[in-house]
């Protein structure tokens, strides 16, 4: 049985001390290293070069000034408040203009607070000589902020539309859907709504 005794002040075997070291004689400027390292005692000061960046890392480098700031300007970022309808309903010329759907959404400031609807619909008409228009009004308000007229007969048409409403109120409102068909003898169709609210 072997023992190592050292005096006080002596190293250790398997031990390097201080003076034991050259200057230079640890390279720290490698790409690794090995061991295990206790993170919680790691800081970090300066800019890590991209070469050194883990997968799926951004440096500083990387990121266009603002980026951040211009992707949250992105509207389609900011969607939210999703009403849809698939049920079909249509509207003869005889009837006139009609209210066919509603739909309600509320304003509440400084917690939701629709800026812009993004509004699709589909519209069609039984004739291609009758025009048919979808409209749509918020409220009671006699002015449609949409109003999408089409002589397509064979296939639906599709109301595109982004409209400003940051003029409205806090408080419940009513998006209306309407249509009307320019001739008697005609009928308006609508199969599909999707609205989207784009928050400020």
């Amino acid at each position: 049985m072997s023992m190592n005794i050292n005096r006080v002040g002596e190293v250790g075997p398997n031990t390097v001390g201080a003076e034991q070291l050259k200057v230079g004689a640890v390279d720290l400027s490698g790409d690794r290293v090995t061991g295990t390292l206790d993170l919680e005692g790691i800081r970090i000061t300066g800019q890590l070069p991209n070469s050194k960046l883990g997968p799926l890392s951004v440096a500083v480098d990387n990121l266009q000034a603002n980026a951040v700031s211009l992707a949250k300007a992105d509207k389609y970022l900011r969607l939210s408040k999703y009403i849809s309808d698939e049920t079909p309903v249509q509207v003869p010329g005889t009837d006139g203009e009609k209210v066919v759907k509603e739909f309600s959404f509320t304003k509440v400031a400084g917690k939701f607070n629709p800026v812009e609807m993004v509004f699709f619909g589909t519209v069609r008409t039984n004739d291609a000589g009758y025009t048919a228009t979808l409209k749509v009004y918020l409220d009671d308000e006699a002015i449609p902020r949409i109003s999408f007229p089409t002589t397509e007969a064979v296939q639906d048409a599709m109301a595109s539309e982004e409209v400003d409403i940051s003029d409205i109120t806090a408080g419940r409102h009513i998006c209306k859907i309407a249509l009307i068909s320019g001739n008697p003898a005609g009928i308006a169709y609508n199969n599909f709504v999707d609205i989207r609210f784009v928050m400020g």
